[in-house]
């Protein structure tokens, strides 16, 4: 689990407007806020001063146009009469944002433009081409009687551009209206308002009840991990238990806004499949469609997303997660802009999971000297990367690798300042890693005294985070340390070991068995 998001905003004086994007999109677009104010905001917030021209150049750049311009409107109505003629039911498209057909309505109204039926003859319009067979940059065949638009391009399902990004060579059968139905998902999430920035060092607010909505996603995540783990050591009473348990909250998070709920639920589905559990796989697309559609209206976009992933070959379910993960992690950056710490969680989240499919680490990550020197040394975001180095590298059985990269995150998180939950939780990972890298490469020795390390940092983290969090990890230790008191011969140590260890067993068998 990654550590959580402090509430504090980053401020930092080489920031630049492109660094504001996520800020400048909330107030300009969503909260439809003046361009001197948001100036004003801008300049006081993060200490950067442009010219209202650099401004506009921006937004034109970045196709965040709040008013609507008569060539974009002609463009769109003749286009749209266009799909109409021939059946097909389209979304619009300007800059790669969704265009709103009510705003454009309204426009033509307000405007006095004729409907499209009496200014030009159908005839003439059926034999217009289909923006979508235009080169990458679309724009209408009507520039030459200026209605050329900005960008402009149509999308008809199931006609889908990440068709490309596929690389499987069987047969798709997961219908291509799903990746549309993403797309569009995401962007109305983002321009209704629903999701919104929240500040560079912050995750995104993705609904009114996050909190809720995010303990139950952890619940359903914790408890289908922790049916593996039974499952794995033979206990599948037990483990079914957690699972039903982790069911359970289903009825709640398809019901949620919160934005980590989709990309967790297909991610889990394949964890399932991997871990030689398809049944439960394929039993969890079911029984998350069947809920959505419950309790949910049927037009909702989760409800046909959650339909499409039940229907989908369980097999190809990984080349779905890459395609959906791509979307995530490009779409959160043209929306919140490269600096927001949320949009580099989820270039994170495909890097890892690309990386336990056996990428090399130098094809899936960012550049660790750059994110020092953009956000410094002790950056959750350049300790994220080296966190994820080190599992890479430890799920690999590169123990030596393990060790060096255990010391430099160490190095870094006895650096931390004013936050001791992150100091801590960085401690406990390096010492963790470390220790364990140790003993698998017979340095006894010092693999204790990192383990013991490790057991003080995690009852210092205990005092300020009273989750358990890494209640896994302690038993394990726990078990090594008093392995190797026996090795030495220190059987009172041992003894100690694993009184502590049994103790800990024993009240963590207390709560599952009130599952």
């Amino acid at each position: 689990m990654a550590p959580p998001l402090d509430d504090h905003l980053d401020v930092n004086p080489a920031m630049s407007l492109d660094d504001c994007k996520g800020e400048i999109f909330q107030l300009y677009i969503v909260e439809n806020q003046t361009l001197t104010k948001v100036m004003e905001r801008i300049q006081e917030a993060y200490n950067v001063t442009a010219t209202a021209a650099i401004y506009k150049a921006r937004l034109e750049k970045w196709g965040f146009h709040k008013n609507t311009k008569r060539r974009d409107v002609l463009a769109i109505l003749r286009e749209k009469k266009l799909r109409e003629l021939t059946g097909n039911e389209s979304a619009f498209f300007i800059r790669n944002r969704p265009v709103d057909l009510e705003k454009i309505e309204k426009f033509r109204k307000r405007d006095r433009i004729e409907p499209i039926e009496q200014s030009i003859n159908p005839r003439r319009l059926q034999e217009l081409p289909s923006l979508d067979q235009r080169p990458e940059v679309r724009q209408s065949k009507l520039s030459q009687v200026q209605f050329q638009a900005r960008e402009l391009v149509s999308k008809t399902p199931p006609a889908s551009p990440i068709q490309r990004l596929l690389s499987s060579p069987r047969q798709w059968r997961v219908p291509e209206k799903l990746f549309y139905d993403v797309d569009l998902y995401i962007k109305g999430s983002f321009e209704s308002g629903e999701w919104r920035f929240n500040g560079n060092e912050l995750i995104i607010e993705s609904s009114k009840s996050q909190p809720a909505e995010r303990n139950a996603l952890h619940a359903f995540l914790g408890g289908l991990d922790t049916g593996c783990r039974y499952f794995a050591a033979g206990k599948a009473d037990v483990g079914g238990l957690h699972w039903r348990g982790a069911f359970r909250e289903i009825d709640n998070i398809v019901q949620g806004t919160y934005h980590d709920i989709l990309p967790n639920v297909i991610q889990k589905v394949n964890d399932l499949n991997d871990g030689n559990h398809r049944p439960a796989a394929v039993m969890l697309t079911k029984y998350v469609a069947e809920s959505s559609a419950a309790r949910r209206s049927t037009g909702h976009a989760t409800t046909a997303i959650f339909k499409a992933l039940a229907e989908a070959d369980i097999d190809q379910m990984k080349e779905l997660e890459r395609v959906i993960m791509t979307q995530f992690t490009e779409l959160f950056e043209l929306y919140l802009g490269s600096r927001c710490y949320n949009s580099f969680v989820m270039k994170m989240n495909l890097a890892r999971r690309r990386l336990f499919r056996g990428k090399l680490l130098r094809d899936c990550l960012p550049d660790l000297s750059a994110l020092d020197i953009t956000f410094g040394l002790t950056n959750r975001r350049p300790l994220d990367v080296i966190r994820l180095q080190i599992e890479v590298l430890w799920h690999r059985k590169m123990y030596a690798d393990v060790v060096t990269q255990a010391l430099v995150l160490l190095e870094r998180a006895e650096m931390i300042e004013n936050d001791e939950w992150q100091r801590l939780y960085f401690l406990i990972k390096s010492w963790y890693y470390l220790g364990s890298a140790q003993s698998r490469l017979g340095n006894h020795h010092a693999a204790m005294n990192d383990l013991s390390d490790f057991l003080v940092a995690e009852e210092a983290f205990c005092r300020i985070d009273q989750t358990g969090l890494f209640n896994p990890e302690k038993i394990e230790i726990l078990e090594v340390l008093q392995d190797l008191a026996t090795m030495k011969a220190q059987y009172s140590e041992a003894a100690g070991w694993h009184a502590q260890r049994m103790l800990l067993v024993e009240r963590l068998a207390a709560l599952d068995e009130g599952v």
